[in-house]
């Protein structure tokens, strides 16, 4: 039988993967590129995500903006809510 206390924590759970979720595909969606050399003019400025070359000097650009953080609070989400899955289905 399922605990109506389990039951709750699981919709906690599930609303905090969620959260990390969204939060994750916004910073996805965030991502921008610079350029490789400090001598051009667009190495401090962000340029969209479309770009593959500098527009000024013609380097190729690299993506700028880490993910890191929200990915790992996205694992982390998804690893709580499994284990409280896992307590509603044995009925703990």
């Amino acid at each position: 039988m399922i605990k109506d206390n389990t039951l709750d924590e699981a919709m906690v759970e599930a609303a905090r993967f969620l959260k990390a979720a969204k939060a994750l595909r916004a910073a996805r969606k965030g991502k921008t590129k610079r350029c490789w050399r400090s001598a051009c003019e667009l190495y401090q400025q962000v340029q969209p995500l479309e770009r593959h070359k500098c527009p000024e000097c013609g380097e190729t650009l690299y993506e700028h903006g880490s993910e890191s953080i929200p990915h790992a609070a996205c694992k982390r989400a998804s690893l709580d809510l499994t284990r409280k899955l896992a307590d509603l289905r044995a009925g703990r």
